[in-house]
């Protein structure tokens, strides 16, 4: 295991070695731990969902047991949750596949001004699973295992400001020979200033990001401006835009027959507004950043999406989400490697709560895909019904 690989594992124990300092039995503390099982019946009409002419349908069942453990005193949050999922082929038990999801929150106030969080995640899933939301790219299928760690710091300036300081890493490994893995090694320092009575709030934040697969090797700078504005309780609005200057080496690989260096300017982008009301919420937002495709080539990704949910009786009501993802490569020198496609998918669903731990939820998923660099197939699309029962289990002490 090389360093890259071993540093989420180090991370990880080191915030289990430290949880019982952060954890002062002088503090009155509540402890909830919550075991939970999600039942899910689905028919697919495009399991595959690929570019190619094959179209196979089935039923899908899932059974997806979790467990969540809440710590909280005046000063300290821990929080550690494990969750699998479990599914179930009627037709093609060949695609039959448990999935694995751990991760761990920690943060500590040390002194009145100064507080410490870290984390550290593990999740073993399919590219199916993670990919488009993550990429907007519709890719083969392969196992893929991802880790994750991170810890940082703020301290309270004054009043009305307060200084940030963040690292994070993250490791994609794929058992797929046809896939690359990567890695990503991120810092940032955010600077936020409170005004009129801390409704608006200002940020200033520059990063440095460090991307690494067998096919390249990326140094990425940013600088963003942030704004945060609360309007009356009931209206949120973030939004943040920035300049970020990425300094690519592109080793040799099947796109290419000998290493290149390319470096170029883009921009960089958050907005979220979000809404309530006595019985209704809706949340709307884009995104645009730089990610990694699954062959390890970097790619520029504009995401939108929305979401609401309104309650028609005190137990009933409707939901619906949707998003929208572009995907174009950051380098275009090579149209072996480049990437261009738009996918996006729409949600609406009925739920009903039995109580507040209880409920069942029952919709339809569609997803459509559009690779505009295929000669055939461009175009291709999915429907899903499902039926969801949860059931949540708190005990606290």
């Amino acid at each position: 295991m090389n360093e890259n690989k071993r540093l989420p594992y180090v991370v990880f124990s080191l915030l289990l070695l430290l949880c019982p300092f952060f954890l002062p039995s002088s503090q009155a503390a509540e402890i909830t731990l919550t075991p939970s099982v999600g039942l899910r019946t689905e028919y697919d009409d495009n399991i595959d969902f690929e570019h190619n002419d094959r179209k196979r349908d089935d039923f899908v069942f899932t059974v997806s047991p979790g467990l969540r453990l809440d710590y909280k005193t005046e000063r300290t949050y821990l929080g550690a949750t494990a969750k699998l999922n479990v599914l179930r082929y009627a037709d093609y038990s060949d695609e039959d596949v448990t999935n694995q999801y751990y991760g761990l929150n920690l943060s500590h106030r040390l002194l009145e001004k100064l507080s410490v969080r870290a984390n550290a995640g593990y999740s073993r899933d399919t590219t199916k699973d993670t990919y488009f939301e993550e990429t907007g790219l519709v890719t083969r299928k392969s196992d893929v295992h991802r880790y994750s760690g991170g810890a940082g710091l703020s301290y309270t300036l004054s009043e009305v400001s307060d200084l940030g300081l963040n690292y994070s890493h993250s490791q994609t490994d794929y058992t797929s020979e046809d896939d690359e893995d990567t890695t990503s090694d991120s810092v940032s320092l955010t600077y936020s200033r409170a005004f009129y009575d801390r409704r608006y709030i200002l940020s200033l934040s520059p990063l440095y990001t460090h991307y690494d697969s067998d096919n390249s090797t990326v140094d990425n700078y940013g600088l963003s401006l942030g704004v945060s504005y609360r309007f009356r309780e009931t209206l949120t609005i973030n939004a943040s835009a920035g300049a970020r200057y990425s300094d690519a080496q592109y080793h040799k690989s099947r796109y290419r027959l000998r290493e290149e260096t390319d470096t170029n300017w883009n921009w960089t982008a958050n907005v979220s507004a979000t809404k309530s009301w006595e019985t209704a919420s809706a949340t709307v937002g884009y995104s645009r950043d730089m990610n990694f495709t699954s062959e390890g080539e970097p790619i520029n990704v504009d995401r939108f999406y929305a979401n609401a949910s309104r309650k028609i009786t005190e137990k009933f009501g409707a939901a619906v989400s949707g998003a929208l993802s572009f995907t174009k490569s950051d380098d275009t020198k090579y149209e072996a490697s480049e990437e261009d496609s738009r996918y996006y998918s729409i949600s609406p669903s009925l739920y009903y709560t039995f109580t507040k731990d209880y409920r069942l939820d029952v919709g339809y998923t569609y997803a459509n895909d559009y690779d505009k660099t295929l000669d055939r197939y461009r175009t291709i699309d999915r429907n899903r019904f499902w039926i969801l029962l949860t059931f949540n289990f708190p005990y606290t002490w």
